[in-house]
């Protein structure tokens, strides 16, 4: 926490507001942000019960009076000039949203693992949204790298007490651009990676499933309404979540049996949207349901 607060106390461009959320931390870290509020005007906290990550970002949202937003999670920090060279390019390029590349890093010390960038280029809102459904680059779903104008979000709060909330609300918000977006090659962000040995089966958990599903559905429909011609594209990402279910869900699952259900009801898509070891798998689903199920164990046991 002091390093991610600290990062955004020393920004090059001073005229900020800094908005904590302490969604009732046990750790002592409410009194050291009220401390940092006492000595520094653009600090204003706001204490809260825990309600997760969701939540937090949306009484923020709720609470920010400026012209642009940004989102740092607590364990991260940003470089000096975030804030100078988001507000600069989007002012130079006319955009509403700035996307930037990042560093990451072992939660126990400052060493980089990885640094993710990409070549600087604008998009208009149907790239832009094009590139968040096919997880292209740096550019992916995350809302911490990246810089938007407030009005972008009015109306639009991240789903509370849910997994994966970023892709629940970027397309919603790409929906509303106008101008376009700047993706910059300039490393700004520094995201603290958590190291654990249970990185996969969290992700496979049947509460993070449910999660992934509901978001992918839900942007699948919201796509395929407004943006047709992007329509296969998502669907390339739904199948992937819907082959994480066989493997992962309980055989009574009630999100195996919405994706049953999408399955049947769509095969001629589903078959079209596939290539490769996908597009056997799912000829063997519609047409050898045995051999599917025994290649998905197989792939499972080497996941």
């Amino acid at each position: 926490m002091p390093q991610c607060v600290d990062s955004l106390l020393r920004q090059t461009h001073s005229n900020i507001e800094i908005i904590i959320i302490d969604d009732g931390s046990s750790d002592g870290c409410g009194k050291m942000i009220d401390e940092y509020a006492r000595l520094d005007q653009r600090i204003k906290v706001i204490h809260t019960q825990n309600s997760g990550l969701s939540a937090a970002r949306n009484r923020g949202l709720d609470a920010s009076s400026g012209d642009y937003l940004m989102f740092v999670d607590s364990d991260d920090y940003v470089e000096r000039d975030f804030c100078k060279e988001a507000l600069n390019l989007a002012i130079s390029h006319q955009v509403e949203v700035v996307s930037f590349g990042y560093n990451s890093f072992w939660s126990n010390n400052n060493n980089r693992i990885d640094q993710s960038t990409s070549e600087p280029r604008p998009l208009n809102k149907e790239d832009a949204i094009r590139e968040l459904i096919e997880r292209k680059d740096v550019f992916y779903n995350m809302v911490w790298n990246k810089f938007f104008s407030h009005y972008l979000f009015n109306g639009i709060r991240f789903p509370e007490g849910r997994t994966f909330e970023d892709v629940a609300v970027m397309h919603l918000v790409f929906d509303r651009i106008t101008s376009g977006v700047y993706v910059s090659e300039k490393i700004l962000y520094n995201y603290r990676q958590a190291r654990t040995e249970s990185i996969m089966s969290n992700s496979t958990s049947s509460l993070h499933l449910h999660d992934r599903l509901t978001n992918e559905f839900e942007r699948y429909s919201f796509i395929k309404d407004k943006y047709p011609a992007l329509e296969q594209s998502q669907l390339i990402w739904l199948i992937h979540i819907f082959l994480l279910c066989f493997m992962f869900l309980p055989k009574d699952s009630s999100d195996l049996r919405d994706v049953k259900l999408f399955l049947n009801g769509n095969k001629k898509k589903v078959i079209s949207a596939t290539s490769g070891l996908r597009k056997v798998r799912f000829l063997l689903y519609y047409h050898i349901p045995p051999l599917f199920k025994l290649v998905n164990l197989y792939i499972k046991r080497q996941m």
